[in-house]
């Protein structure tokens, strides 16, 4: 279809028709216009579930990594189907390839550190996010994985910089102000969690974990 939105809404029809494998035979090639589209991922993996044709999407995202095309959901598509395949180690090996040739393409830097996760290096992986991070410090999916995983691995000072930036990409909730503060306390910033917190209950004048943090703190 010359509408990108054809093959979303042909595929979908299709499926609901039974016919699974006449939604691959349109979908598959509709890759390289919704590479970018979550929902195309999304019945791109019903169809192939329903198809039988797991190796439908490893055929599809592993041609858009050889075009150069990448987003979030693509990568994350990518990624599960190389598991699938029992072939993490080459994701990864793939996907450092390819953040040499695209040193500015976050989805490229959060596809490697899915892989290098999956392929227990967790400090590949946060090394990942941090240049992921670094190229997209607003775009809230990906801030919260790095909190996640920056928590998981014990790490305050990514886990601050996490909820610092999400506090700022999320200027309505008060939660991401309080991490932030919790964690620069924990590593010795005490000064810095305070004016945090008095900048944050100019914003929220009610809410009483700020307060309650402030007092804890001596601010």
């Amino acid at each position: 279809p010359d509408d990108a939105r054809g093959y979303l809404s042909g595929g979908r029809a299709l499926v609901d028709r039974g016919r699974p494998d006449g939604a691959l035979d349109l979908l598959i090639p509709g890759g390289v216009h919704l590479f970018k589209n979550f929902q195309y991922f999304r019945l791109l993996d019903e169809a192939a579930q329903k198809a039988k044709r797991p190796e439908a999407i490893a055929t599809v995202t592993e041609d858009l990594v050889e075009r150069g095309l990448f987003s979030v959901p693509m990568v994350v598509a990518y990624v599960n189907a190389q598991a699938l395949k029992k072939n993490v180690a080459g994701a990864v090996a793939r996907l450092e390839q390819a953040a040499k040739a695209f040193p500015n393409e976050m989805a490229v830097f959060f596809g490697l550190a899915r892989a290098r996760a999956l392929n227990n290096d967790g400090g590949g992986a946060l090394e990942a996010l941090d240049r992921a991070v670094d190229l997209a410090p607003a775009d809230v999916e990906v801030l919260q994985v790095y909190a996640q995983a920056s928590e998981a691995a014990n790490d305050p000072t990514r886990a601050a910089r996490a909820y610092g930036l999400l506090a700022v990409a999320l200027p309505d909730d008060s939660r991401y102000v309080l991490k932030q503060a919790g964690y620069l306390n924990e590593l010795g910033r005490k000064d810095d969690a305070i004016a945090v917190l008095r900048q944050a209950r100019e914003r929220f004048p009610d809410d009483k974990e700020i307060a309650g943090m402030l007092r804890a703190l001596g601010g």
